[in-house]
């Protein structure tokens, strides 16, 4: 999840939609899988804040946090923060004509920029060499280039089609190769899309978008074909309209967090072999491992695991029930040492805070772990 929300109790409806059946056979220490942890936590000369909403890595090996001002500690909080691959970190700020806000939601890059998504609107910088400069954000434009104010960004994705697409609050944006604009989704015009609020935006493996709303549930656009499909609570078996993330596996199936659990949707023909589908599959505390059903962020790493970022820690989900199982480990929230806040960061046995917002795999294999409260964790895998 990028933006923090609180879910209204409209979506308390969706509970209709958890699986049936008693709890699945499971050992509630499954234990997280093997690896090394290292965490960070706000320090001078460091991580600004220890509220990290998402988290990207840069072509040069640079990781990249968008951290939130709306709760600052002395003289710390909020902006982006990057560590180099030399350990050195560098702070960007809200300043004049560049980053609109010091809360910031999102990032997305691709080889040649970074993108923010902010409180107030949407900021880039060229990227040198895959690396991050210390200046040169500039704002995104607003009116008159666009019809409305690009604000409230909790979501930006680079897709394969090269198009960069924008979440907020007052619908889909979709800039263009050529820095032209296309809105989707608002109160005047809803368009394909049922409602404004856009909470999360993913690519798909063949030129779609899958869409996340708060409210309205989840829509895929096909791009080449200019086909639309929706699916809610009521007209889809959607778990929940509530959306706060969305990931994509290497066959296009979308996992999609909410406040009542995660659920996937399978497509027919997607896979090799007897898949069930199609339809949506819920995973939630009652029917798995999952520490919590509150999932806040959803990642599908490139082994296949499925990675849920919950109010209580994290849990991770390897395999398929019908082909040779399914089995699961669960990461803990733990006590970092007191040396954990420096710049240097400091070796730890898990998770710094049990609620995990934001989950990211860096090119290395690395998976980067981003709290709502207690720094970023970084989780490097065993080899297998």
């Amino acid at each position: 999840m990028r933006r923090p929300r609180t879910l209204g109790a409209a979506a308390l409806t969706a509970l209709v939609c958890l699986a049936p059946g008693g709890p699945a056979a499971y050992d509630d220490t499954t234990p997280c899988p093997p690896g090394s942890w290292h965490v960070w936590q706000r320090a001078a000369g460091g991580l600004d804040s220890d509220f990290v909403n998402d988290i990207v890595d840069t072509a040069d090996g640079s990781v990249v946090f968008a951290t939130n001002d709306l709760y600052p500690v002395e003289t710390h909080g909020g902006g982006i923060s990057v560590r180099g691959t030399d350990g050195a970190w560098t702070v960007h700020r809200r300043a004049a004509g560049g980053l609109r806000s010091d809360t910031v939601y999102s990032l997305a890059a691709n080889p040649g920029t970074l993108y923010a998504g902010t409180l107030k609107g949407a900021a880039y910088i060229d990227l040198v060499d895959g690396a991050v400069p210390s200046e040169g954000w500039r704002g995104l434009p607003s009116r008159p280039v666009m019809p409305f104010r690009l604000t409230d960004v909790s979501d930006v994705v680079h897709g394969v089609d090269f198009d960069t697409w924008f979440a907020t609050n007052s619908g889909l944006f979709r800039m263009k190769e050529d820095r032209s604009w296309e809105r989707y989704g608002t109160d005047a015009e809803a368009g394909e899309l049922r409602g404004r609020f856009i909470s999360a935006v993913a690519d798909d493996v063949d030129s779609g978008i899958w869409i996340g709303t708060s409210g309205h549930g989840v829509a895929h656009w096909d791009v080449k074909a200019d086909a639309w499909r929706r699916w809610t609570v009521a007209e889809g078996r959607l778990c929940n309209d509530y959306v706060y993330d969305i990931d994509v596996d290497a066959f296009g199936r979308p996992w999609v967090g909410t406040g009542i659990g995660a659920c996937r949707y399978t497509l027919l023909g997607k896979l090799d072999g007897r898949p069930p589908g199609p339809g949506w599959e819920h995973v939630t505390s009652r029917n798995s491992p999952l520490p919590d059903d509150d999932v806040r962020a959803v990642l599908v790493d490139r082994r296949g695991r499925t990675w849920f970022g919950t109010h209580r820690g994290v849990a991770v989900r390897e395999g398929e029930e019908w082909k040779d199982g399914v089995s699961w480990g669960v990461c803990s929230p733990t006590t970092p040492p007191a040396a954990a806040a420096s710049p240097d960061g400091a070796p730890a046995s898990g998770l710094p805070h049990r609620l995990v917002v934001a989950i990211h795999e860096a090119a290395d294999g690395t998976i980067w772990f981003g709290t709502y409260g207690g720094g970023v964790a970084s989780f490097t895998p065993a080899a297998p």
